[in-house]
């Protein structure tokens, strides 16, 4: 009998890092895919505060938030970010160091201001919960690492900039 070459399986290839993706889009070559959202939520009622900031490689962005304590409100829906400003925003959050700074899932009190930024593209996603506000992340023993607050308020510059607000942070 004649032997007859098993063909041989073509190699997997990985899916690019999600730290490479975010790379890439800071020195300018973004993918659609790429995407960065905070989302702030929490209070006593009549403290409420919420955020919330969605931006991707494809340009879009939408942001809102709401500050019962200020009486502030902001919103900006179909909002256009061209590359050069997105890649503005992820070299910021890149220069945090947030992504050297582990995920984890905290246990927060209730009424508690939580954030989760979120980064993500087309094959993976990271996520980071941390108590929002400094008061509260204090009195809980929460304190969040340097490198998220950092990433954070590169987002919360971002978004009261498209809204056209001085200061949209809880």
């Amino acid at each position: 009998m004649a032997k007859t070459p098993k063909a041989k399986p073509e190699p997997i290839e990985e899916p690019e890092s999600l730290t490479a993706s975010l790379e890439r889009a800071a020195k300018g070559d973004v993918d659609p895919k790429l995407s960065v959202s905070l989302v702030v939520a929490g209070g006593a009622p009549s403290q409420r505060y919420h955020f919330d900031l969605a931006a991707s490689g494809s340009g879009e962005v939408r942001t809102e938030f709401g500050d019962e304590r200020s009486d502030r409100r902001g919103k900006a829906r179909e909002r256009k970010l061209d590359e050069t400003q997105f890649a503005e925003h992820v070299r910021a959050i890149l220069a945090s160091g947030v992504l050297e700074t582990p995920t984890e899932m905290p246990r927060f009190l209730p009424d508690t201001v939580v954030g989760i930024l979120e980064l993500a593209d087309a094959t993976s996603r990271r996520r980071w919960y941390f108590a929002a506000d400094p008061e509260q992340a204090r009195s809980q023993g929460a304190i969040p690492p340097p490198a998220l607050v950092k990433a954070a308020d590169a987002i919360f510059a971002l978004g009261g900039k498209v809204m056209g607000k001085r200061s949209v942070k809880p």
